[in-house]
């Protein structure tokens, strides 16, 4: 029904730009207007300082995961993660801690699930935080359960840190992560099969491949330098 609704309207613009070659592959079979790629960056910055401290975040004896991004299922599925969450303690040999960051319309049906679960001081929503990435920082597993993606700013945060990362396995996650740091979007028990591997073992690796450490070597000068080449390419 999408693509129906849709269809006339990619035959309007005579060019695109986009972030990511496995978009331009999908656009191309709706257009024949020239599409040109502009990869993304991330800034390299230093975490601020944590001035409000979330529980257990500096207990070496506590299994830190956290969750980032804003508080929307349908795109984020951070409901799916919460939802397997207490597999995942049955499974595992650690006392685990879950920050979901980030705010956004579904936080009262997080919390509510949070509650109905007793997850409560296990899964914890703390809300938009400027200090994410010294959260993350010290924090043992990021998970990433989004149904779907562009090329998300947090993958290239975490992973500008050497972070362990698991994500769903949709466009946006696998053009930048082995399959072994990915698991079946939608699927509760893919879902807690990986986050308990992670867990269980210290053996698993970040799993980047080679197309994310090239995003991580680019910065603003590419970004503007590509765009702009981009744009003229359209006028010629």
């Amino acid at each position: 029904i999408k693509y129906l609704l849709f269809k006339p309207l990619y035959k309007i613009p005579y060019c695109f730009i986009t972030i990511r070659n496995t978009v331009k592959k999908e656009l191309s079979n709706h257009t024949s207007g020239n599409i040109k790629v502009v990869e993304n960056f991330v800034q390299q910055k230093e975490p601020v300082q944590i001035a409000d401290v979330p529980p257990a975040l500096y207990d070496e004896y506590i299994y830190k995961i956290v969750i980032p991004g804003r508080l929307i299922n349908k795109q984020k599925g951070q409901l799916d993660f919460i939802q397997s969450f207490e597999k995942i303690q049955r499974k595992v040999n650690k006392k685990l801690i879950c920050y979901i960051i980030g705010d956004g319309p579904d936080y009262e049906l997080f919390s509510n699930e949070i509650v109905t679960r007793k997850l409560e001081g296990s899964v914890i929503l703390l809300g938009n935080r400027n200090d994410l990435l010294g959260i993350m920082k010290k924090s043992n597993l990021i998970v990433l359960p989004s149904r779907f993606e562009g090329v998300p700013l947090v993958l290239l945060e975490a992973a500008s840190f050497n972070l362990k990362i698991i994500a769903s396995d949709i466009v946006g996650f696998n053009d930048y992560l082995n399959p072994e740091n990915l698991f079946k979007p939608y699927n509760i028990d893919s879902i807690t099969e990986k986050t308990v591997e992670f867990i269980n073992s210290d053996e698993n690796g970040v799993g980047y491949k080679q197309a994310l450490f090239n995003l991580l070597d680019r910065n603003v000068t590419h970004f503007v330098n590509d765009f702009y080449n981009a744009v003229l390419a359209q006028k010629s």
